[in-house]
């Protein structure tokens, strides 16, 4: 089994387990899939700025692929901002979203020269209109819509909903529009809108854009200089083959009709659609154990490793690194923690598998590593990045020492 050119085997040799593994043509060809995409409906060149998602993948290594590829990137916090520079990123590139943004994030963000900040909460009205006074310029904001749809996806990943922390109000984007003081210094350009994540429905996203569509032609009515459609992100990826998922170029030509006369420009945020099939997460067998009516594949990491089987109950497919034929069983795939919860996968179809042996996690590009823990004192995983029969460790698996860090006692227990 092999990503791009080179075998997991060797990889799990020299590097140990676990480790997630990236490849860097799967996230390229994602990306040009996705642009060309809406270039297709007529949002090429620069009509449409790509922002990858940077809460799905913050490594290095896949910041600036995606750099490089031409992306600008969607933050949540003044750490994903400072990834995003330490790698190059352009910052007139960059849109910041997120309803908990601190007055010191903003500040960082207006001095990084950050492209779009987008406006959650009614209260970052006033601190942004300070940093414009304090800047002595003009700052571009959007405004992100509550469109109170839900998207039909996990609950806990639905973000449309009025009942979330996330968004304005029609009644607050008023109030906003109408305060026209607090607003000096500040420039309306976008009005942004993200429902949510691993959307399968396409329905519920094209009655987004239909409602940004209107209040578009309302805020330019208002005098306000808007100049862009953030939709956000939020396409499904298919997790375990087991059901169709719409394409880029699907989603897009659903989005058309609602975008008709649109003649501004459009931001799309994709994150897990780009960089979830590019990963692998690769564990080892340590102990077998048969219990009644199961079989447990009891690995060197379970969901300190990977959260989301636990906290979403999402699949993912799990393979034999060493292939095989001839008879198979059904395994539950478990990790080593203290938590009865602590299930990678269950019911899976395998080759007979030996203490010892490699397994694969796949479509973990997204929501992977950044998710990750030192839950019951285990390190985090390696990251090893893949171009080709090249690869690179580019983050090391931690060490015991690491794990503790700055941490210290007291002064009296010494």
């Amino acid at each position: 089994m092999r990503i791009e050119g080179v075998e997991l085997d060797l990889l799990a040799a020299q590097v140990g387990t676990p480790f997630y593994t990236y490849s860097a043509t799967s996230l390229r060809h994602a990306y040009d899939r996705w642009r060309q995409a809406f270039a297709d409906i007529g949002f090429g060149g620069d009509r449409h700025w790509t922002c990858f998602a940077v809460k799905a993948n913050s490594a290095l290594a896949v910041l600036r692929h995606l750099a490089m590829c031409g992306a600008g990137f969607d933050i949540i916090s003044e750490g994903e901002l400072q990834r995003v520079l330490a790698v190059g990123g352009d910052p007139g590139s960059i849109v910041f979203s997120g309803p908990g943004k601190t007055a010191d994030a903003l500040a960082q963000a207006v001095g990084a020269g950050v492209g779009l900040i987008n406006v959650e909460v009614p209260q970052e009205i006033d601190v942004l209109a300070s940093l414009a006074r304090s800047a002595g310029r003009k700052l571009g904001i959007g405004l992100r819509l509550n469109p109170d749809l839900h998207p039909r996806t996990h609950p806990a990943i639905a973000t449309g909903p009025r009942s979330t922390k996330f968004g304005l109000t029609p009644e607050e984007i008023d109030e906003v529009l109408d305060r026209g003081k607090a607003l000096a210094g500040l420039e309306v350009k976008a009005i942004a809108v993200h429902i949510g994540s691993q959307i399968v429905d396409l329905e519920p996203l094209g009655a987004a854009a239909a409602v940004v569509g209107q209040w578009a032609e309302q805020i330019r009515d208002r005098g306000h200089p808007l100049r862009w459609i953030d939709l956000g992100g939020g396409l499904a990826i298919d997790y375990d083959e087991s059901a169709a998922v719409p394409t880029p170029a699907e989603l897009a030509r659903h989005l058309r009709p609602h975008l008709e006369g649109w003649e501004g420009n459009l931001i799309t945020e994709p994150g897990r659609v780009l960089a979830g099939p590019a990963g692998l997460l690769v564990i080892r067998v340590v102990a077998i154990r048969e219990r009644p009516h199961r079989t447990l594949l009891i690995c060197d990491a379970g969901m300190n490793a990977l959260l989301r089987p636990a906290l979403y109950g999402a699949p993912h497919q799990v393979s034999s690194v060493g292939g095989g034929g001839g008879r198979t069983k059904r395994y539950d795939v478990v990790g080593p923690l203290c938590e009865a919860g602590d299930v990678l996968a269950e019911g899976v179809e395998l080759p007979e598998i030996e203490v010892g042996d490699l397994l694969a996690v796949g479509q973990v590009g997204a929501y992977g590593y950044v998710m990750s823990s030192e839950y019951n004192a285990r390190p985090r995983p390696a990251q090893v990045w893949v171009e080709g029969d090249r690869w690179a460790v580019i983050s090391p698996r931690q060490s015991l020492q690491q794990m503790m860090g700055d941490e210290m006692l007291a002064p009296w227990q010494e």
